[in-house]
């Protein structure tokens, strides 16, 4: 049996969706794995949008803070290899993983920081070299650490305080 898969375009015009025309078991798996890899797509496109978010977010704080006393407080100009860092570290956050929010310091580092609530914070400190400083809050508990960035993962211990923060009844990690 020869399956033949249908295509017409959605509601919308915008792009075309898989129809089963077929009903026998190979044409219901085949119409499976269609729709499995068209939910993949989504999510990747949905993600991608989200760190492409970011990473403008990134660029547009060095550029707002590239001068020096940008704070009007003696603050030193962001530092483009710190920039470039949390650039790297933005694009290896796993997709299970919410975006950070971006902000500068006065010493030139980025500052990437997760609010899971008023009691659920957690902020990563992004300067020139490969260590990060880490500072969070997780109700009345609170720490900080330091921890080396290759630029290539992200350390595990990073991610399980991570998520362990921003884990509550509002914020899915």
């Amino acid at each position: 049996m020869r399956i033949v898969p249908s295509f017409e375009r959605d509601a919308l015009g915008a792009g075309l969706i898989y129809g089963r025309t077929g009903v026998s078991p190979e044409s219901i798996v085949l119409g499976r794995s269609f729709a499995g890899i068209r939910e993949g797509v989504e999510r990747s496109a949905a993600l991608s949008g989200k760190r492409d978010g970011a990473l403008a977010a990134l660029e547009s704080v060095a550029q707002e803070c590239s001068a020096p006393d940008w704070d009007g407080e003696g603050a030193v100009p962001v530092d483009r290899a710190a920039v470039g860092r949390a650039e790297r570290f933005i694009r290896v956050l796993p997709a299970s993983v919410p975006m950070p929010e971006i902000a500068s310091e006065p010493d030139g580092s980025v500052s990437l920081d997760w609010r899971g609530s008023q009691y659920r914070l957690f902020s990563i400190s992004v300067g020139r070299s490969d260590r990060l400083s880490i500072a969070w809050l997780k109700g009345t508990d609170s720490g900080h650490a330091v921890a080396r960035f290759d630029g290539w993962s992200i350390p595990d211990s990073i991610l399980d305080t991570l998520r362990t923060v921003l884990r509550s009844a509002d914020a899915a990690v």
